[in-house]
């Protein structure tokens, strides 16, 4: 067995339509899996995308712009049909909500088979809308369990209702990725989605009962940081939120999780270090428009302010 080594990313490519000034619009390359590769390749992790793209100008953009920031595009999968959209629209609080054009694009195929690994990674992440609405989301799950059975997988939740507004199908299509998981990551939104009523410890307690592989659950809340819960420990960690002027905070959950991924397994950093780190990084990419996580530089440089 080969020395493990960086992270393989499993999931979806599209194109963020973004509000620019004078009421344009920019095209920006994303969605969750795309995001987080970026951000961990750019923080030094080997990383590579299991994904779809298009061969039109938007899917070129999504393949040139991982190159730039260093994501290996071995696992990339190109297909002849339009890149998927998303429209994002922004409020007062710079807090996006999102709108999908995805049927018969690249996100709505099945393909007859998937790449073969290229390498033996670290950890393993997958989530978002490919788990829950790729027609291939089946045959990707048995990939990654044939695959990598031996290593730790984080499973993000990311709900997005306006692709599936009936949440008891959403819960449904999330367990079988549950019960593989060791790392489960949503937002306080994701969660109130879900389970509507139910108080966020229970939630989480009621996952660590259900999926015994889950050891770590992280919940993103917003500008009120984050908290970890650990398997047999009562209280979570709290990570406050680090304060920034945002502009929006379009890419800022795939930011976290990416710079924890990086700071958790390739850096093997205490779990109170990632979070920190990573909220560092998430709250970066709010300073900016679109998902533009930071580079290594940028984050040492402002952890360096911090303790100063």
């Amino acid at each position: 067995m080969p020395d493990k080594d960086g992270l393989v990313v499993c999931g979806e490519t599209l194109v963020d339509m973004v509000p620019a000034v004078d009421g344009l619009w920019r095209s920006v390359p994303g969605g969750a899996p795309y995001n987080t590769a970026i951000t961990a390749a750019r923080l030094g992790t080997r990383t590579a995308l299991l994904t779809h793209v298009s061969p039109d100008a938007l899917g070129r953009q999504c393949v040139e712009n991982l190159v730039r920031a260093g994501v290996e595009e071995s696992l990339v999968m190109r297909h002849d049909v339009p890149t998927t959209l998303a429209i994002a629209e922004v409020d007062e609080l710079g807090v996006a909500q999102y709108r999908f054009y995805w049927q018969g694009t690249t996100n709505d195929v099945a393909p007859l088979s998937l790449p073969a690994p290229t390498f033996a990674p670290l950890a393993i992440w997958a989530g978002s809308i490919a788990s829950v609405l790729w027609p291939g989301r089946e045959a990707l799950r048995a990939w990654i369990v044939e695959n990598y059975s031996d290593t730790p997988l984080t499973f993000d939740v990311n709900v997005r209702p306006t692709l599936i507004g009936d949440r008891e199908t959403y819960a449904e299509r999330i367990a079988p990725w549950l019960s593989i998981t060791d790392v489960a990551r949503a937002s306080t939104e994701d969660l109130e989605f879900l389970y509507p009523g139910e108080a966020l410890e229970c939630v989480v307690g009621r996952w660590f009962d259900e999926y015994p592989r889950i050891e770590i659950a992280l919940v993103t809340c917003g500008s009120a940081g984050s908290m970890a819960f650990r398997r047999g420990e009562y209280a979570p960690l709290r990570t406050p939120a680090h304060p920034v002027t945002a502009v929006d905070t379009v890419g800022a959950g795939d930011t976290y999780t990416g710079a924890f991924l990086d700071g958790f397994y390739r850096q093997q950093l205490d779990l109170p270090e990632a979070l920190r780190r990573a909220a560092v990084a998430s709250a970066l990419t709010c300073t900016r428009p679109g998902a533009q996580p930071p580079t290594a530089n940028e984050l040492v440089e402002e952890l360096r302010r911090v303790a100063s």
